[in-house]
């Protein structure tokens, strides 16, 4: 929708008829919300998008979240801390919105979607949404959301989980997760396995022995280790929390794994 004397009225009767408008004035964000606002009788959010997580507009104060783009990342860990400085930033919830290793080529796979919808939900960015998804639906590749979406639902936040810092025995192995004192849902990956814009071939390799420590009441504790991508349970057992922190040593994997902690 372009601008014009009607703006407000067509902008808004578009909405009304149950139609998603997909362009707006950027310069027009704060007049254009205290209008819908005004009359949307059923009180929805609302945001903006755009196309640079560098960009200002989606953190306006009159937006209800942020919602960002983002492609040609460098890592996990630079989305990761992109997404937690405009959380804590601005105190509200983010949205990665679109998502993709470039923006000029259609490059989709089972991994890089698997690893998108992933670094999405545990950056606490809540979704990862790839892009080019004309050729993601209708294929095998929605399986994968499956397993994550299962995962996720059991992260206590209710109970107060929140971002949690684990130490790894391998400095090429990083997790992404939530905690509570009593509980863990992480997401463990092999950095030299992320697919990247600079990074198309990476090195596949099989993972033994790695240990993961992570901050827990002390006690003792169950703990399931799941393949991130299909949900099938790699290992299992019980591991003891002493002076503060359970370790978990991780039975054989490649690329990731889901760690459940409680």
């Amino acid at each position: 929708m372009d601008t014009c004397p009607d703006y407000f009225s067509l902008f808004w009767g578009v909405l009304a008829a149950g139609y998603n408008a997909v362009l707006l004035d950027y310069t027009l964000n704060e007049e254009m919300t205290a209008y819908i606002r005004a009359n949307d009788p059923y009180g929805r959010m609302v945001s903006v998008s755009t196309a640079s997580m560098n960009n200002t507009l989606p953190t306006d104060d009159c937006f209800d979240f942020i919602n960002v783009h983002t492609y040609r990342y460098s890592s996990v860990s630079a989305l990761e801390n992109q997404v937690k400085k405009l959380a804590n930033d601005y105190k509200k919830p983010v949205f990665i919105t679109e998502i993709g290793i470039d923006y000029a080529d259609e490059i989709i796979n089972a991994d890089i979607f698997n690893q998108q919808n992933w670094m999405g939900v545990m950056s606490s960015a809540g979704v990862g949404v790839s892009w080019y998804w004309e050729r993601i639906f209708g294929g095998a590749m929605l399986e994968r959301l499956s397993f994550l979406s299962d995962f996720t639902a059991n992260i206590p936040f209710e109970s107060g989980a929140v971002g949690v810092s684990c130490t790894l025995s391998d400095t090429a192995v990083k997790a992404m997760g939530y905690a509570t004192d009593k509980s863990a849902r992480i997401w463990v990956y092999d950095s030299e396995s992320i697919i990247t814009y600079t990074y198309r071939e990476p090195d596949i390799k099989n993972r033994s022995g790695i240990k993961i420590t992570v901050p827990l009441a002390n006690g003792t504790y169950t703990y399931k280790v799941y393949d991130a991508a299909t949900g099938s349970i790699k290992g299992s057992g019980t591991v003891k929390s002493v002076n503060g922190a359970a370790t978990v040593t991780l039975p054989e994997w490649s690329k990731s794994v889901a760690v459940e902690i409680g």
